[in-house]
């Protein structure tokens, strides 16, 4: 019905009535294409909503959304696996495509591929499309700890209402993203924040917009392993230093005792 819109709401009751009949007329394989695309790209947890009876407050992205909350978002929410998911298909695609282009390099076999082969690759490319995942956490948290490839977002530069270079330069950024799937990274403390920049997004018309549920937090917890981590925050910094310092101070007490029954004569 995507072919016939235009028609459809500008047109009065007997207009809608007479485009019933060319349907039977449309392209057929544009649907299917339009299918497997929105089907590729349409993460399962943004149809399916999990969440834990009585979750505790440390995971907070397991708790039930407020009904009221989730009316107030013009997006959908996706979990860590699915993101995971996502990156994970852009880089075997990018390693595919590598490795296709060398093939024709080295063999020069591009006017040799046939017909099917052609429409197949075709298909491949058109299929997948490349995740961007935008991190609107603070600079300084986002050089401690980010997603692979993610992109720092000033949210507060964004969603200013006067005009500025600094925002001119990062509205082209964005623009540089729409017609791609889009995953937003926040911080737990950025509840509204979050809410109008993926809202600001899906009214300019960025279609694939989708809010990870539990932001960062959630990826530390459950995929720590894939982040990129330059530094840790002051309270693991804090914690280790009052580990060593216990350490060191047991390490000292055992040398003590070492040279006090030395001295006995033990």
């Amino acid at each position: 019905m995507t072919q016939f819109r235009s028609i459809l709401i500008g047109g009065n009751l007997e207009t809608c009535i007479k485009s019933l009949s060319r349907i039977p007329a449309c392209d057929i394989d544009r649907c299917v294409d339009d299918a497997l695309d929105r089907f590729n790209n349409t993460p399962l947890s943004t149809t399916i909503t999990k969440y834990v009876a009585g979750a505790d407050s440390d995971l907070w992205w397991m708790q039930e959304v407020q009904l009221d909350d989730r009316k107030n978002e013009m997006f959908p929410r996706i979990n860590i696996h699915d993101l995971i998911n996502m990156h994970s298909d852009h880089l075997a695609a990018a390693e595919a495509a590598k490795a296709e282009d060398k093939n024709k390099k080295n063999n020069n076999n591009k006017n040799n591929m046939t017909t099917a082969e052609k429409n197949k690759n075709k298909n491949n490319n058109s299929i997948k499309k490349t995740v961007k995942v935008l991190d609107i956490r603070p600079a300084q948290q986002f050089q401690q700890c980010h997603f692979p490839q993610s992109i720092n977002i000033n949210i507060s530069i964004v969603l200013q209402p006067q005009a500025s270079s600094n925002k001119t330069k990062i509205l082209q950024q964005l623009e540089q993203c729409k017609g791609s799937p889009i995953v937003v990274i926040s911080a737990k403390t950025q509840k509204d924040e979050e809410l109008e920049f993926c809202n600001t997004l899906v009214k300019n018309k960025f279609p694939y917009v989708t809010l990870l549920n539990g932001g960062i937090d959630a990826l530390e917890h459950g995929a720590q392993s894939i982040l990129i981590i330059t530094s840790l925050p002051p309270s693991s910094n804090n914690n280790n230093n009052s580990n060593n310092n216990t350490n060191s101070r047991s390490d000292r007490s055992d040398d003590r005792s070492l040279s006090d029954r030395s001295f006995r004569g033990d």
